[in-house]
């Protein structure tokens, strides 16, 4: 244990990074207590607690940092109509929440609207739905909603807009599924899924427009970073939240990603820089750990730290459609071979950490 504090010092002597001044006191008392690099101070004696030392782990902690196994609530907050195809009309048109809202809104005006989905909302995930969950050992739910989610305030020139109505109360609804999981020993990653113009053209970005708009708009940039802070505020005391996912499914060498990543985390660290942030890999694992690893380094402290997501699907390529149930199986035990190697000193590499958020339940249609 000295030899690694005594590696920490140095590294933290030898570099200029944010927070050098509180580093370097806190490892100066850890060797302290560990017996080293203090004037010849005893080491603790087992059982003596430690003082101003590493504490026990809270159960923020452990909400956290455990091993995440679980689930996503997906078309929740964010509708898909081949998820649930009861939110939209029969005969309407479209694939996306927009679409659902807007066929609604048509049909049966506003306030019948906002019934209607506040009734999903708040309904649509049981009791006996969460009881399954931690009877078979979830951990952790990923759950998708939209920046319309926060409410009206953050749909002004947007898709949105004009219904955001809706969504009056979208936000405390969140908060009480938040709770709900959190009774049950259930953690949630706070997923904003549907980020203002798209991170991709795909429908569970909230539309149907088919662009992904969020990359080539500043105000959408801009507008998603101050929708990451309102959640941060007030999830930064909220027992239950494992984690705020910043965006799902970005384009593939989305054009800025990299430097918006890189702004709007540091916006988040200043609201909480205990906040776990959870980015898409953009289809490319191998990039994005490099890039995990320079945030999650001393040099980057006080700052949150974060995990990569990236998703593993092998039914819509035509290759993955011709493969076989046995060469996908086989096929698992591979996918994670980017992290080989990430293991070992933090200190000297940065820390790298994945999860699969989300993955194949089913095979292709033959």
């Amino acid at each position: 244990m000295r030899r690694f504090f005594d590696k920490a010092k140095s590294f933290v002597d030898d570099n200029d990074f944010p927070g050098k001044d509180q580093a370097s006191k806190f490892i100066s008392q850890q060797q302290q207590q560990h017996g080293g690099g203090g004037g010849g101070q005893q080491p603790l004696q087992p059982g003596q607690p430690p003082a101003g030392g590493i504490q026990p782990p809270s159960p923020a902690d452990v909400t956290r940092y455990r091993y995440h196994h679980g689930a996503n609530f997906g078309s929740l907050f964010i509708l898909e109509r081949w998820l649930c195809g009861h939110m939209f009309p029969e005969g309407s048109e479209g694939s996306s929440e927009r679409a659902a809202v807007k066929a609604w809104v048509k049909k049966e005006g506003m306030d019948a609207t906002r019934e209607r989905f506040e009734k999903h909302w708040n309904e649509w995930i049981r009791d006996s739905d969460l009881q399954w969950l931690r009877d078979n050992k979830c951990t952790t739910i990923r759950l998708p909603i939209g920046y319309f989610t926060l409410g009206p305030a953050y749909c002004k020139d947007t898709a949105f807009e004009k219904y955001s109505a809706v969504y009056e109360h979208a936000w405390e609804a969140v908060k009480k599924l938040i709770h709900r999981c959190h009774s049950h020993g259930i953690g949630v990653v706070i997923d904003l899924h549907g980020l203002p113009g798209g991170a991709n053209a795909q429908d569970h970005s909230g539309t149907n427009s088919g662009k992904a708009e969020f990359w080539s708009t500043r105000s959408y940039r801009e507008l998603g970073t101050r929708c990451l802070c309102f959640i941060a505020h007030q999830s930064r005391n909220m027992e239950g939240v494992a984690g705020l996912q910043i965006i799902n499914e970005a384009e593939w060498d989305a054009k800025g990603m990299y430097d918006w990543y890189d702004s709007a985390i540091a916006e988040i660290s200043k609201v909480d820089p205990t906040m776990p942030v959870y980015v898409s890999d953009a289809w490319d694992l191998n990039r994005c750990l490099e890039w995990s690893q320079k945030k999650n380094s001393p040099r980057n402290a006080p700052g949150c730290p974060v995990v990569v997501d990236t998703h593993y699907y092998w039914c819509f390529s035509d290759a993955d459609k011709q493969k076989t149930p046995q060469q996908i199986s086989q096929e698992v035990w591979h996918k994670m071979g980017p992290l080989d190697g990430k293991a070992g000193s933090v200190i000297d590499k940065g820390a790298a950490q994945v999860i699969v958020g989300e993955y194949s339940c089913v095979l292709s249609d033959p």
